[in-house]
């Protein structure tokens, strides 16, 4: 009797339980993404896992219609080799130029990554418009509060321009004193 016992006991009896759990996460996953979640969120969630080549995020940053497609390209730029100079021409143009400001913001957190000075003009254009008119769309306040502190990394990093100094330090004063919004004060 106690061999009959003895074949029918599982010899592995973890690699069930693991088993079991992967199969239970697995119908859970299927169930949450079938049921629980509307189109964009599936969207959402596909495109974590999707690859995009530089050049593809490039053109999404600069012709979709589509603002929040337009600002998962700029992270997706930030994730990759942003320092290449035709990464540094199209997050400088969409943190010019871009119709949404939460596009233009996250091109300037990307570069505020920059360990040089290239992005100080852009920050210069986009915090001070009188001085450099048609160089920059008017900026929303956060779009201000993030060129900033972008601004202020460049100083406290040493990496702004020696031409660029003098104006560099005026408008950081003159954003203390005079902005509106006051996170950009505070940055």
């Amino acid at each position: 009797m106690s061999n009959r016992t003895n074949l029918h006991r599982n010899p592995y009896p973890e690699r069930t339980a693991t088993i079991r759990w992967l199969s239970v996460m697995l119908a859970a996953a299927g169930a949450w993404m079938s049921i629980g979640c509307d189109g964009a969120q599936k969207l959402a969630f596909r495109e974590k896992f999707k690859h995009y080549t530089p050049q593809q995020n490039y053109d999404i940053l600069l012709h979709d219609t589509d603002a929040d497609a337009r600002r998962r390209a700029a992270v997706r730029i930030g994730d990759g080799p942003f320092a290449l100079e035709d990464a540094f021409a199209v997050l400088d143009t969409t943190a010019r130029t871009d119709a949404n400001g939460q596009v233009r913001c996250a091109a300037i957190r990307v570069l505020a990554k920059y360990q040089d000075g290239r992005p100080v003009p852009t920050m210069l254009a986009i915090l001070n418009p009188q001085a450099h008119p048609d160089e920059a769309t008017p900026a929303s306040e956060p779009v201000r509060w993030d060129a900033t502190l972008a601004l202020a990394g460049f100083c406290e990093a040493q990496f702004v321009p020696g031409q660029h100094a003098d104006e560099v330090r005026e408008v950081l004063i003159s954003l203390l004193l005079n902005d509106n919004d006051r996170n950009v004060r505070m940055a």
